[in-house]
């Protein structure tokens, strides 16, 4: 997933970032796991998520969101999110660190 454009590079990313992207693996109560298709060598890199909800969570009112970083459950190879709501919203992340 070591994807670079030139407009990158000039803005100054790091050869040796690595970027990557996908789905929540799990659900479990209040927490969404994401594993890294690769592991970073360190806890020390960046990861944002957003919620996917369909149709009828909209239609009924019901708020999905995610609130922070599960610091203590996060490792080189995953990070997990608390949830608004029990077993639901699934992710959508992106990760960028070493």
């Amino acid at each position: 997933m070591l994807i670079y454009t030139f407009m990158e590079l000039l803005a100054g990313i790091s050869l040796a970032a690595i970027e990557q992207w996908g789905s929540s693996a799990s659900l479990s109560g209040y927490v969404a796991v994401c594993i890294f298709p690769i592991s970073f060598t360190t806890t020390d890199y960046t990861a944002v998520a957003t919620g996917v909800m369909g149709a009828a969570d909209a239609t009924f009112g019901k708020e999905n969101y995610v609130n922070n970083i599960l610091w203590d459950f996060t490792s080189e190879s995953q990070v997990a999110f608390r949830l608004s709501h029990l077993d639901r919203p699934t992710l959508k992340y992106i990760a960028i660190g070493f």
